[in-house]
């Protein structure tokens, strides 16, 4: 199906991949829906890249986004301040949201981005959201920290460090859905 945007979720990559399987459709938008429950006022969360119904987005290594109904998607990271577009946008024309800054995390929301994946998880437990290393490590320490050794260990279930620069996953997550 064609991602459309709603009061919680936008497509914010290239038009021309748009296409999404439509189960992991309705698990993200619903997922939104309920953090924006949680977190009243806050941004849309902007989605990227799905894939194209030719069959590939193009510029993505590894047949990340390939097949006709793709159940994966590009994710910008949630940010403190801003408009959470961390990656480079092909619809909207406003300015990036800044994460990093001398190879620190800054304005990273690191509390909604995990209790965004962590309500992905609890709805589909095969998901797979690949995220930088870094960022990984950070969440982590920070969920241990809040939530306790067993929350954070329970990260590798479906939060997946990388640190493969052709990825770009220190502007972005990439979900995954196994269906």
């Amino acid at each position: 199906m064609i991602f459309t945007d709603t009061p919680y979720a936008r497509f914010n990559g290239n038009p021309a991949c748009r296409n999404i399987h439509k189960t992991a459709y309705f698990i993200l938008t619903k997922c939104a829906e309920l953090l924006a429950f949680t977190y009243p006022g806050h941004q849309v969360i902007n989605f990227g890249d799905a894939c194209p119904l030719s069959g590939n987005c193009s510029g993505h290594p590894d047949g990340a986004h390939s097949g006709r109904h793709s159940a994966a998607i590009d994710m910008d990271y949630m940010t403190i301040e801003g408009a959470n577009t961390t990656q480079s946008r092909k619809v909207s024309k406003g300015p990036l949201d800044i994460i990093w800054k001398d190879g620190k995390l800054v304005n990273f929301d690191w509390k909604r981005n995990f209790i965004f994946w962590r309500l992905l998880y609890t709805v589909h437990p095969k998901i797979k959201i690949a995220v930088d290393t870094r960022i990984f490590d950070f969440v982590k320490k920070e969920v241990q920290r809040n939530y306790g050794v067993f929350e954070a260990n329970c990260l590798a279930y479906y939060l997946q460090p990388d640190s493969r620069p052709e990825f770009n996953h220190d502007t972005h997550c990439h979900i995954r859905f196994q269906l």
